[in-house]
Parts: structure tokens; C-alpha cells; sequence
């Protein structure tokens, strides 16, 4: 299956794609006990960016070098889930993707740390976004 690589991390390829347009992007990060929500954003897609999707969505989420894996892929007709592990980092990331609708999509991204075969730390960063019209001219 092909990848799409993200600052030195392969994803896999997307299995469905949103719509060009103006999209509204709320992104939450749940860790430790807490919960931020970050600003909300607007990002103009264009077509020929609607093909790298796995990159535009989460281009904020790096996982650690080119050593890590990506495991267990399982694509359906509206997204996908899948495990990376990071041999030369403490890392475990269980990741997936819905686009529902051209107009919607989330992704979620779980990050474990782990060290001597014990999950020590967990954080989940979600990011959800909705086409909210067309881009300005």
C-alpha cells in the first residue's frame, strides 16, 4: 500500500478525500489529565492539494524519524487506522482517519510513551475539520 511521508514519517495513503474549498480546523489535545483546545484555523484547500491529504491534515503531528513503522493498516471506504512503532524511540502511535462526507473529516492520533514494556505517559491530539464554504478570490 503507498505512503505519504510527514516530516520524516510515512502515513498511509488516504482512502477517501474531502473537497476543495475553505475548511474550518478545531484540533484538541487530551493528556495528563488535561485538555487543550486550540484555536480554530481556516485553511484554503485547493484540487491539486486534496491529493495530499494525509500531509495537510496532519502536518502539526510528528511522530519521530524514518526508523518508525507503520503497522496493522486496515482501510475501509471512508478512511483508515493503523499503528506506528519507533524501534529507536519510546514511541507507540495508533492513528486513524474518517472523512465522512467530502465536507468532513477527523483524525485521531494516540501517542504512548513506553519505556521497559510499560505505557508510562498517554496523549490523544484530535482534529476534526468541516468545509465550510468556498476559498475567497
Amino acid at each position: 500500500m503507498p505512503a505519504i511521508c510527514i516530516e520524516e514519517v510515512c502515513l498511509p495513503a488516504r482512502a477517501a478525500e474531502p473537497q476543495p474549498g475553505l475548511w474550518e480546523i478545531h484540533k484538541t489535545i487530551e493528556g495528563g489529565g488535561t485538555s487543550t483546545v486550540r484555536p480554530t484555523r481556516t485553511r484554503c484547500v485547493t484540487a491539486a492539494q486534496v491529493s495530499q491529504f494525509a500531509q495537510m491534515a496532519s502536518h502539526e503531528v510528528t511522530v519521530g524519524p524514518a526508523t518508525c513503522q507503520n503497522l496493522d493498516l486496515h482501510q475501509t471506504e471512508t478512511g483508515m487506522t493503523w499503528t506506528t512503532q519507533c524501534p529507536t524511540l519510546p514511541v507507540r502511535i495508533a492513528a486513524s482517519y474518517v472523512v465522512d462526507s467530502p465536507q468532513h473529516y477527523i483524525w485521531t492520533f494516540r501517542r504512548d510513551i513506553i519505556v521497559a514494556g510499560h505505557v508510562l505517559a498517554t496523549s490523544t491530539v484530535t482534529i476534526d475539520g468541516r468545509r465550510i464554504g468556498e476559498c475567497p478570490k
